[in-house]
């Protein structure tokens, strides 16, 4: 099975804007990796950025999931100042032995999202308005990447199992006083994969 990894670029935020960014770019990519028939969509306007809107799956747990991750990663970035947050597909896959049968879990499609909080906000209505402009413009051109790649690159997608509508995920992290922009693809992933092997993995 091939594995496609991702990068999106890093985007400098104040703590008020963190978490929706964050529900924006990750919600995004789940619904377009949910190809089940049953998938419910809900079209959701970003609170931090009156020109965004996004599209979610609208499923208790799938959005309980996203939201704890999101607290975890956002208590790690207060910390650090920056970090980098891993959102895999895996798919499932049962293997059979002499006596018994285990469980596989093969990762197919990583996404890393950088992000880092802008430390200095005393700044003038003016200049706040400048950066929130850009920010926003910023934020608007990773999504459209987002939606470029889940459309390119489908490929490696693996069959959905029966009874299933959104491909099962989990969401890992790293923090650190680096500058993401800079950061090697190598190295990020290294201090994420720290957390548990790279192609097995629980389900959260």
């Amino acid at each position: 099975m091939n594995l496609e990894n991702f990068e999106i670029k890093s985007i400098e935020v104040e703590r008020f804007q963190l978490k929706d960014v964050l529900r924006s770019l990750i919600n995004t990519i789940v619904f377009n990796r949910a190809l089940g028939s049953g998938v419910v969509a809900k079209e959701v306007d970003c609170e931090v950025f009156e020109q965004i809107s996004y599209v979610k799956v609208d499923d208790v747990a799938i959005n309980k999931q996203i939201e704890t991750d999101i607290e975890t990663f956002c208590q790690t970035l207060e910390k650090e100042g920056k970090g980098v947050l891993c959102l895999s597909f895996y798919a499932k896959s049962v293997k059979k032995g002499w006596l018994s049968k285990t469980e596989e879990k093969t990762t197919w499609e990583r996404w890393l999202i950088n992000l880092s909080l802008e430390r200095q906000t005393n700044k003038n209505a003016i200049e706040r308005d400048k950066r929130n402009a850009s920010r926003q413009e910023q934020l608007r051109e990773r999504l459209m990447y987002v939606v470029a790649m889940v459309n390119e690159k489908k490929d490696h997608i693996p069959p959905l199992n029966k009874g299933v509508d959104v491909f099962p995920f989990m969401i890992s992290h790293s923090g650190g006083d680096r500058d993401p922009h800079h950061d090697s693809w190598s190295a990020s992933l290294t201090r994420i994969l720290k957390q548990g092997p790279p192609l097995l993995m629980k389900p959260a």
